[in-house]
């Protein structure tokens, strides 16, 4: 830029390379002004730089032939500029190109690949046209663009309030409770808060109600409803207890690898979050908004920062005996648990959740001194086992991800995906109202 600036100002500048600098002087403030926006917008600057780069590197190149050639004084002199020249160039481009090529691996992950291709072209195969995909908003575009079917929300509506329903859904811990939610979401999205809101009430009261209410059969929730709303009770059972569109259900891996961030959404102190805004004062005393002091109060917001491990598979098994990384041991036959683990803590977790004769099972464990449950399902017909505090175990996302569709009546697994490394593994679940 500083290079280009420097020529655009001399008496001799040349008309064309003016031009280009000027052009690509305001593509870069642009593109700088759109990545304030949104960190990955930050991409669209890397063309502009690298044309200003070439601009700036252009000039240094000439100035230094401009100081040999003033030197030299036999047309081979000159021409050795460039012979030196060349190496210099390489050695300043080879170990770039060789770092590269080392961190790319690292810093790269494939998000779309051909298992969510299979993934999404059997939804739009076998769907009905007007279906919903319930999952969380990261795969929004994907199913848009892909299966061509509804989504509650994606990349470019998460600031909507699905989220805080998807997350309850997820979080529920049967699914007669999970089912009520997904019909909430599916048949009016956050329409009935938003109308609960035009009445005069505020969003926790809103939230309130409703949770009050689409656990009830109509006739139930009209009784409640009725003396608080009276004539418009009918519009707002309209949008909670309605008939969705065909609505299915889409989990991936990645979704039980950050299964805190759901408890975070589902378990939000609505109320709470109202009396701080209505006294930002107070937000003072939560410390600056980069502390560990301020990511822990926003986790007090949440009902504390949940326990949850990451996924692991056996790396021994004798007879009935299958050992996990940290010393997690679970017996088979007569399903007991101990873990012996400097990270996780030594002794008996306090519930061991497992499939046995067609039903899901929790057995709680005698003798128990650890205060959280071990979760062992299969995936792909390999065993697996995950550490988290009860209420995560429970949860329908963790069930449906380590135990399938058994045992449940309302949510059928249609298929499940996965590619040879297990880095994407995707199931896709009917829900039946």
């Amino acid at each position: 830029f500083l290079a280009g600036g420097y020529h655009f100002f001399r008496q001799d500048s040349c008309q064309k390379r003016n031009k280009i600098w000027i052009t690509v002087s305001l593509l870069t403030a642009a593109s700088i002004a759109i990545s304030l926006g949104a960190q990955r917008f930050i991409l669209l600057c890397v063309a502009p730089l690298a044309v200003l780069f070439l601009i700036g590197f252009d000039t240094v190149i000439s100035f230094l032939k401009s100081k040999w050639d003033s030197i030299a004084r036999l047309d081979w002199q000159k021409k050795l500029f460039h012979l030196i020249m060349l190496p210099v160039m390489l050695i300043m481009i080879i170990p770039r190109i060789i770092a590269a090529e080392k961190m790319m691996p690292q810093v790269l992950n494939n998000i779309f690949n051909d298992t969510w291709n299979r993934a999404l072209t059997d939804i739009k195969d076998v769907t009905p046209q007007n279906s919903i995909i319930n999952s969380w908003w990261p795969p929004g575009h994907f199913i848009k663009a892909i299966a061509q079917r509804q989504v509650i929300f994606d990349g470019a509506t998460i600031n909507n309030r699905q989220s805080y329903w998807l997350a309850n859904a997820l979080l529920a811990p049967n699914e007669s409770e999970a089912l009520n939610y997904f019909r909430l979401l599916n048949n009016s999205g956050n329409q009935a808060v938003d109308f609960l809101i035009q009445t005069g009430r505020a969003d926790s009261e809103a939230v309130d109600l409703l949770k009050s209410i689409i656990h009830l059969s109509e006739d139930q929730a009209r009784s409640i409803v009725n003396p608080i709303l009276g004539p418009q009770t009918d519009r707002l059972l309209r949008l909670t207890h309605g008939r969705p569109d065909p609505s299915f259900l889409l989990i991936y891996n990645e979704m039980i690898e950050n299964i805190i961030l759901y408890a975070f959404v589902g378990r939000w102190d609505i109320k709470k979050a109202e009396m701080l805004n209505a006294r930002p004062e107070t937000l003072k005393t939560a410390g600056s908004p980069k502390s560990q002091e301020y990511i822990s109060f926003l986790w007090s917001m949440a009902g504390g920062y949940p326990r949850a491990s990451e996924i692991f598979s056996p790396v021994h098994q004798q007879n009935d005996l299958m050992i996990f990384p940290h010393n997690i041991m679970i017996n088979n036959k007569n399903w007991t648990c101990r873990i012996d683990s400097e990270k996780f803590g030594k002794g008996i977790p306090s519930f061991l959740f497992y499939e046995e004769n067609g039903s899901v099972v929790k057995k709680r464990l005698s003798g128990s001194n650890l205060p959280f449950s071990v979760v062992i399902g299969k995936r792909h017909d390999k065993p697996q086992v995950m550490l988290m505090e009860t209420p995560l175990a429970e949860s329908l996302l963790i069930r449906l991800y380590f135990f399938g569709d058994i045992g449940l009546t309302r949510f059928k697994r249609m298929n499940q995906y996965s590619n040879l490394t297990r880095q994407t593994q995707i199931d896709v679940f009917e829900i039946i109202y």
